[in-house]
């Protein structure tokens, strides 16, 4: 009788888990800036559709075009690990200090619910992600 119950409950369970299951948004806005001239300064390169940016519900998730331009809050300098060269890249900051962790390809300003991401590639361009955090939209002050 208990494994019987037991059984249930685990049914029960697993079936309430199944119909509370939902993909858990969170939206991902991409610009890219490759380098424009010797000084350092970037020019925003438009995505595959033309559009200045692009969006995705979820990291990796399929993309979309981002219409929108951004009015940046701060420009940030940085020594581009690949191409060993100076870039210039604008980013849109919330209020608030964030934490700021170094990794070999990116830099990332991290407040506890929203994510700034500069990631340098291999061409000597810089791709910038905004990631609002689960279940929240993009929102650019």
């Amino acid at each position: 009788m208990l494994t019987r119950v037991h059984t249930l409950r685990c049914a029960l369970a697993l079936g309430l888990l199944c119909l509370g299951a939902t993909s858990v948004n969170a939206d991902v806005v991409r610009f890219r800036y490759a380098p424009k001239d010797p000084s350092g300064n970037t020019v925003l390169v438009p995505g595959p559709s033309g559009a200045p940016g692009e969006r995705s519900r979820w990291l990796g998730g399929a993309s979309e075009p981002f219409m929108r331009a951004i009015a940046p809050t701060h420009t940030v300098t940085f020594r581009h690990p690949v191409s060993n060269q100076q870039v210039i890249v604008p980013f849109t900051f919330p209020d608030g200090t964030p934490r700021i962790e170094h990794r070999a390809d990116q830099i990332v300003y991290n407040w506890s619910s929203y994510q700034v991401r500069a990631r340098f590639l291999a061409d000597g361009s810089v791709e910038v992600l905004y990631n609002s955090g689960a279940l929240r939209p993009i929102s650019f002050q």
